[in-house]
């Protein structure tokens, strides 16, 4: 619950800013270049997502490496439970910001310009235009991504956690899609696994719909 909450919090605003940034850029290059780098590892598979954080973060990796060169200590990345679940959204951030990034930069294309022009000629800055003229624009979009968000709050994938766990930060990581996996594979216990796994399903339904009724209540479309 903890790392998905953290992926709420820290990783839901991050494509919208994201975004943001590079739709008032004026250079097309770097905009195409930007999403193409943030886009690519949607591709790969958690697999190597974590051999690559195992390269970066581990007591002999990259950056304990250059930590080193200066004098400085090494630090627990990966076996320290508070900087590993850091570790783990760092890398959640970096698998998935671009798929997102790409939904609203298509949501910002179809914004009216001629709003955030005329909001310029009434001397707004552009902080303010982004604020009260282009986010309302594009709610809809964060409105349903949200949604689809908040529904996966208990209902974490499999892959992610496990692939990046290590016996250090065990506690961190087990999380119940990896206590499904492990009741029903390791200790063949299926049919109590397969309760639990449409436990899961069925809550993560449940917040489907009562969020998306939240988001037509505050004047939002929701998903339905």
């Amino acid at each position: 619950m903890i790392l998905n909450i953290g992926d709420l919090i820290i990783g839901f605003p991050f494509p919208i800013f994201l975004a943001l940034f590079l739709n008032e850029l004026r250079s097309t290059g770097v905009r195409k270049m930007t999403q193409i780098v943030l886009y690519l590892p949607n591709f790969l598979s958690w697999v190597i997502i974590a051999g690559i954080s195992t390269q970066l973060f581990s007591g002999n990796g990259l950056l304990n490496g250059v930590l080193g060169v200066f004098g400085l200590p090494t630090v627990p990345f990966l076996t320290n439970t508070i900087w590993w679940r850091i570790i783990y959204w760092v890398m959640g951030i970096w698998q998935s910001a671009g798929y997102s990034l790409i939904i609203y930069l298509a949501a910002l294309m179809g914004t009216d310009p001629s709003q955030s022009e005329a909001a310029y000629l009434d001397g707004a800055t552009r902080l303010q235009r982004i604020w009260y003229v282009t986010i309302p624009q594009i709610m809809p979009t964060i409105s349903t991504l949200l949604i689809m968000q908040l529904g996966k709050v208990i209902n974490i994938a499999f892959d992610r956690p496990y692939m990046m766990s290590n016996m250090l930060v065990k506690d961190a990581s087990n999380v119940l899609s990896v206590y499904v996996y492990e009741v029903g594979i390791g200790k063949g216990r299926f049919d109590y696994a397969t309760a639990v796994g449409l436990f899961q399903s069925v809550i993560g339904i449940a917040m489907v719909l009562v969020f998306d009724k939240i988001a037509k209540k505050m004047g939002q479309g929701g998903i339905m």
